[in-house]
């Protein structure tokens, strides 16, 4: 229209004017601070941070968790960002504060909400329903609905990696994020009356309580076995006994066993995996769980203690099929020597 007016203008002008318009003009996009209640509400996002392990330089991933009223935060390295790992972290971080806030605020990750079906994913869906908490997850494009954690990212990773970032283990890097997480919550805060872990014992007494049952964090894969008696995982091949007839196999995998204890000693791992030919996957996991609670490396003698231990101690039956005679006792032998 202008260029049938005879203006000599084109439309990328036309749309910069518009924009500059709209600016002035446009009403202000405001935003409504929030004040969280007590013991409510958590929040989870994930981070990318750079890491020199050994001398060498890789991608991995912060899992960080906030709690809005006492700014208490928490957070987990891991080389991925599965489902298994986004599980886990929730798992480590609800035995750290010692409860279960009654919501969990989450961006729009495929782990959580399926964008395509526009639900909550089923299966994270279920583990919410195990641990008692509710998954809520923000408007598209949203991300100011959740600006505490989205803040916290960044924080923490400024606080810990920004000093460091070269570490001679993975292991080593975790002790580090660990140290600086529990010096971040010791100090005073912005608008908070106490320090975080202060305000964290306020906030778990109004928290639901752990679940009973652990939750045992995994995921089953349908694989194909080739040829050559091998099946495929995450870049890893995997031998199938020959004896094994069907042309396929159901996978149970574990969170990061393998890659924080035997990444470099993969034939120690062999010797670990012979032992649930003498018990099974489930007490293997069990062994796994009180190892880890105790600090104590997951090795093949220290499962194989735990694995074979009984919770009671074994007493010799003692049964005595005929019975045996029992002389009748003179008293009087024993008045005497009490008077004397």
């Amino acid at each position: 229209m202008l260029v049938t007016d005879g203006h000599k203008i084109g439309y990328t002008s036309v749309k910069d004017e518009v924009v500059r318009w709209k600016r002035t003009n446009s009403p202000r996009e405001v935003y409504i601070l929030q004040e969280p209640r007590i013991g409510q509400r958590a929040e989870f996002d994930w981070g990318e941070v750079v890491l020199c392990i050994e001398g060498v330089r890789s991608k991995f991933y912060l899992a960080v968790f906030v709690l809005p009223f006492s700014l208490y935060r928490f957070a987990r390295l891991y080389p991925r960002s599965t489902r298994l790992e986004v599980i886990q972290a929730h798992i480590e971080f609800f035995h750290e504060i010692g409860a279960v806030p009654e919501t969990i605020f989450y961006d729009r990750m495929s782990v959580v909400y399926d964008s395509q079906k526009q639900k909550l994913n089923e299966k994270f869906l279920e583990y919410s329903m195990h641990s008692g908490f509710r998954p809520c997850v923000c408007n598209p494009a949203s991300p100011h609905e959740k600006g505490t954690d989205e803040e916290s990212v960044g924080y923490v990773r400024r606080l810990t990696f920004g000093e460091r970032s070269s570490f001679e283990s993975f292991e080593a890097a975790i002790e580090w994020l660990s140290m600086c997480l529990t010096e971040i919550n010791a100090r005073p805060v912005y608008r908070r009356p106490d320090v975080p872990v202060q305000g964290l014992v306020q906030e778990r007494d109004l928290m639901h309580h752990l679940p009973t049952l652990e939750y045992e964090n995994y995921d089953l894969k349908r694989a194909t076995i080739s040829r050559y008696s091998l099946v495929k995982c995450e870049g890893n091949f995997y031998s199938v006994p020959d004896t094994y007839r069907p042309r396929q196999i159901t996978l149970k995998i574990m969170v990061d066993m393998f890659n924080r204890y035997y990444l470099d000693d993969p034939k120690g791992f062999l010797p670990i995996l012979d032992l649930m030919r003498e018990t099974s996957p489930e007490a293997l996991s069990s062994a796994l769980t009180i190892l880890n609670k105790q600090n104590i490396s997951p090795t093949y003698d220290t499962l194989r203690f735990f694995l074979h231990q009984t919770m009671e101690q074994k007493v010799e039956p003692f049964a005595c099929l005929g019975g045996f005679a029992v002389t009748q006792p003179d008293l009087a032998v024993f008045d005497r020597m009490m008077v004397g």
